[in-house]
């Protein structure tokens, strides 16, 4: 499943020898740049440089083409543009055989042969009828031809055989026949005009010359030379024409340079290096401007709206092909369309199909109930699906969008969230009914309160219809005691004709077809065990099989089979067993998945590993001038075209993250690559990796936060088992702030859950833990506040201290109040706020925590106040009549007019008039039971000054407060708003001293 990504993937076209430098200048002085400047606008930068890094495997097995043309495809596919750049010098480079030749165009061959020249071209040209249309295939270079010496006379003979005989084919096919890699590379990339269509906007030509080149071995790697070293006219014809095309198509897109032969000097490098820093200034001129341009165009969708459009890729996905389980999609089908007002369950074993089928059942409602309101999550797809707090909130939040309703962001209480999803479930209508489907609960932590069911109502509003899939032990069986079990539908086993039809299907669209021998094995295996997942690892293999080989057995079980696939992969002949253990046990450890930007990043952090690369690499891996070292994408990208049908890309984190198609696979590879010291192993690593990245990327003056690092680093560290680090983590301020910033308050909080669960929870983390319980209400609205609010906590203690030492280097120009009266311990009083038409400026209360008057930013007190005293078990006071002020101090340290922003803290009552207003529900506060709630409006007086006494064009409402246990304490405050908004906007410019009023 392809997700539009902002990852920006530039394949780099070019020979290789003759344009080290200017690739190394390339990868030290621009990609860097490039890279942070799509970090800091939210985006990544990946450049696909094949030329190095290609194992001598690769070449063994003839597919270094099909994976520079493979990876080309992918980055036109998955990035935005600019996805292509070319870098020709002198040498048009080398000139492969072709991999595959169809059996058209062979048999056309065959008749410019000679018998001798037939049988040649046969010992290396094998036909595969698997192939759709039938292809010939080049084989492998077995025994004594692995070696580059042996082969490259082989090749040249059986190139020039070719191509000769191919001169009388149409020209787009003698291509094929003699065309340099470089050349094939640049045409789809950016010649061919079906293929790039609008390559004149995105794609870029850097052009260099030579001047004074000789015409003798001492240019050898700069320009081409034939066997018998003379220089190759026909090679040079080529790379002028191609030059000449690429000037035609891309025009203002083609840049040109000249460098001069200085010859065997003390330099080292034979040409003159002038020109290398105006190419990378060039590259990385070109490559902004496009790249912040898209980047404009793709702009800042809201997260919702990627949320609702993952899990519809998703369903799509696994809709495509299902075919048959008539009886089951009947039921479901019967059941939208019924009366019936309990909700539906479907239970089934993993592999069976229930995401597909569920999948099938929403595409297929949508066609049927066409002004349904239909809304899908499939658990697992995305993280925030992953999550009880973020599932509800996210649920709720469609079906309000979907009714048009207003709908409230930044609640995380897990119970106000069920009983906003409840009233949502109710907006339902005759003439628009709502037709939820929840995927895989099961797929829920085991302790995550969403399991329980308690969301899940057993009679739904007269217009709603509920289907929820699990599996049928853990959570099924909740499913059963919660509906009952005449309300399961269980997913039934899927008959043989159905599997034949399917995996007919598939072969059709992979262009494959299989022998009679071949077929019967798969579907031999398929009867054996007949899950719909156990057909699609089989065909995965069978997709492979050429027609002239024999026919593996296949294991009659889906971990067998999965067992089969990792044995294949590990095969030295194939990817060696190093490189496949590494990166998935990697994949399988992250928490959402990897960037292949991250896997290479760790690839080539793993000493190990990267000394074995090195030993196979065809040519010198780069290195930074710090040394640290770099893998390039072709490491991965071979390994990921047989891995391909078993990955997935998740949306988590800002980006596309590489994942298993199918939990099994995930967990396959961690009972093999993730047992005791390994498992740990490979989370040290992920540890030490996000542990050293910023927590905020920048570029010119830009911030974004390191959203990778956030959700990874915690849950690393506490399976890595380096609990110091962990604790230092989520305690570390600048870490928690930015976390709260990034919208990301729920994630923190189960970081500090896995912590307990662990039994890793020191004081300062309980610490942090309860003031992050305590207020992720008002943090999910109000991230800015985070500082304020520690530092408001108590004057001594884990988290007042630490805000107070970031407090006064704070240069942000907002606000702050330095509170005087800060209680010596942390409070246990908590007041909750809620159904607020307008965001909280401000929540006064009593000195004993049982009173409290709520100003709202509209400067009116509305809405619900649920209050809940110091000491537990008392009653709250609901507010009525007159109430007497009770002061606590505080003093402004800036003095400029600021919006209020709300928060929630015991603070002092205002001197006003109150009129009650009606209670609303009961709210679950996070100390003790539920709590009887009240709420009240204030008419302020207008009195003593008549206009803002910081010349503000303000009306304002002025009140006079004191503390009556104290004999010091008098003074003043205002609270302004002005006139000219609209709405009207609250400002506090006037000043509070002594101990008198404060403001949280």
């Amino acid at each position: 499943m392809q997700l539009p990504a902002r990852t920006f993937r530039v394949f780099l076209s070019s020979t290789f020898e003759d344009l080290k430098a200017e690739r190394d200048a390339l990868h030290e002085r621009v990609f860097p740049r490039l890279r942070a400047l799509c970090l800091a606008r939210g985006a990544r930068f990946q450049a696909i440089d094949l030329r190095w890094g290609i194992s001598e495997e690769a070449a063994l097995d003839q597919q270094t083409l099909p994976i520079c043309l493979a990876e080309i495809a992918r980055c036109r596919e998955v990035s935005p543009r600019p996805n292509f750049i070319a870098l020709l010098g002198d040498r048009y480079g080398w000139r492969p055989l072709p991999a595959e030749i169809p059996e058209a165009e062979y048999e056309m061959i065959r008749e410019h042969l000679t018998y001798g020249e037939e049988q040649q071209i046969s010992a290396w040209y094998r036909l595969d009828a698997n192939a759709v249309p039938p292809v010939y295939c080049l084989r492998p270079r077995e025994r004594e031809y692995s070696s580059p010496q042996s082969w490259e006379p082989v090749e040249r003979t059986l190139r020039t055989t070719l191509a000769r005989a191919a001169m009388p084919l149409p020209e787009g096919v003698r291509r094929n026949f003699g065309a340099s890699a470089t050349e094939q590379e640049i045409i789809a990339g950016a010649l061919d005009r079906k293929l790039a269509p609008d390559a004149e906007a995105h794609v870029f030509a850097f052009l260099r010359q030579i001047e004074g080149l000789p015409a003798d071995g001492s240019a050898e790697g700069f320009r081409d030379f034939d066997e018998a070293g003379k220089v190759d006219e026909e090679a040079e014809e080529h790379l002028a024409r191609l030059k000449d095309h690429l000037r035609e198509r891309l025009r203002g897109h083609v840049h040109e340079y000249a460098a001069k032969w200085v010859g065997n000097t003390d330099c080292e490098s034979p040409i003159s290096q002038q020109h290398v820093g105006p190419l990378c200034d060039d590259v990385y001129r070109a490559l902004e401007e496009v790249i912040l341009r898209e980047i404009g165009q793709l702009g800042d969708r809201a997260s919702h709206s990627l949320e609702v459009d993952a899990h519809a890729r998703f369903g799509e996905d696994r809709a495509r092909h299902f075919r048959g389980r008539a009886a089951i999609r009947g039921t479901i089908s019967d059941y939208l369309r019924s009366s019936n007002r309990r909700p539906l369950g479907v239970c089934g074993p993993s592999g069976s199909g229930k995401s597909a089928l569920l999948a099938k059942a929403a595409a297929e409602a949508s066609i049927h109930h066409p002004d349904a309101a239909i809304v899908v999550r499939f658990i697992g797809a995305t993280p925030a699906s992953s999550n009880g707090v973020t599932l509800l909130a996210s649920l709720g939040h469609e079906i309000g969008r979907a009714y048009r309703m207003e709908v409230a962001s930044g609640e995380s209480d897990y119970a106000e969230l069920e009983r906003v999803l409840l009233d949502r479930l109710a907006l339902a209508t005759a003439d628009r009914p709502l037709l939820l489907f929840v995927d895989a609960i099961d797929q829920l932590e085991a302790d995550d309160p969403a399991r329980s069911l308690a969301w899940l109502p057993t009679e739904l509003p007269e217009h709603a219809r509920v289907i929820v899939s699990a599996l049928p032990e853990g959570s099924g069986e909740a499913l059963r005691a919660r509906l009952g079990a005449e309300r399961i539908a269980e997913v039934e086993l899927m008959p043989p004709f159905e599997g034949e039809e399917i995996l007919d299907l598939w072969l059709a669209d992979a262009r494959r077809s299989l022998t009679p021998p071949q077929r019967a094995a798969v579907l031999a295996g398929f009867r054996a065990c007949p899950h719909p997942l156990y057909l699609k690892l089989a065909f995965e293999e069978a997709r492979r099989w050429r027609s002239s080989g024999s026919v593996p057995e296949l294991p009659p079980e889906i971990p067998g089979i999965i067992s089969h696939l990792l044995d294949r992969l590990s095969d030295e002949a194939n990817h060696g067993a190093l490189l496949v253990s590494r990166s998935l046990a990697l994949i399988a450890a992250a928490k959402h998945g990897l960037g292949e930007d991250e896997l290479l990043d760790l690839l080539a952090g793993d000493d190990e590993y990267f000394e074995h690369l090195r030993e196979t690499a065809r040519h010198e891996l780069p290195t930074s001038s710090t040394g640290e070292h770099h893998l390039p994408a072709v490491v991965w990208s071979r390994l990921y075209l047989d891995l391909e049908p078993y990955l997935t890309e998740r949306s988590a984190d800002g980006m596309a993250l590489l994942a298993f198609y199918h939990r099994q696979l995930g967990e396959a590879v961690a009972e093999r690559y993730l047992r005791d010291e390994e498992e740990v192993a490979r989370h040290e690593d992920l540890a030490a990796y996000f542990e050293a990245k910023p927590i905020q990327h920048e570029d010119a003056g830009l911030l974004a936060p390191n959203l990778r690092k956030l959700s990874e680093l915690p849950f690393q560290q506490v399976l890595a088992r380096r609990w110091s680090e962990f604790e230092n983590t989520l305690t570390d301020l600048e870490f928690l702030e930015a976390k709260c910033a990034a919208g990301l308050t729920p994630a923190l909080l189960s970081d500090f859950a896995i912590g307990s669960e662990r039994g890793r929870s020191s004081a300062r983390l309980k610490e942090w833990q309860s003031f992050l319980k305590r207020y992720a209400h008002v943090l999910e609205r109000y991230p800015d506040q985070f500082l304020q609010l520690s530092y408001n906590q108590a004057r001594s203690g884990a988290v007042s201290e630490l805000a107070e030492q970031r407090c006064p280097s704070q240069e942000t120009g907002q606000v702050w109040l330095r509170r005087l009266n800060r209680p010596n311990l942390v409070q246990r009083g908590v007041f909750a706020a809620h159904e607020f038409r307008s965001a909280i400026s401000g929540v006064f209360s009593d000195g004993e925590g049982e009173r409290a008057v709520v100003f709202c930013e509209n400067g009116t007190v509305t809405g619900t106040v649920s209050c809940l005293g110091h000491r537990r078990g008392r009653a709250p006071v609901p507010l009525a009549g007159q109430g007497q002020a009770g002061v606590a101090g505080s003093r402004v340290v800036s003095r400029a007019p600021v919006e209020p922003r709300g928060v929630s803290h015991e603070s002092p009552n205002w001197r006003g008039e109150l009129e009650p207003h009606a209670s609303s529900a009961d709210r679950r506060l996070p100390h003790g039971p539920a709590r009887p709630t009240c709420s009240a409006s204030i008419r302020r007086r207008t009195n003593h000054h008549d206009r803002c006494p910081r010349e503000h064009n303000h009306r304002f409402a002025f009140c006079h407060v004191r503390d009556p246990r104290s004999r010091r304490g008098r003074g003043w405050g205002a609270l302004y708003r002005s006139s000219n908004a609209s709405p009207p906007l609250p400002c506090f410019c006037g000043w509070l001293y002594g101990r008198v009023g404060r403001r949280d």
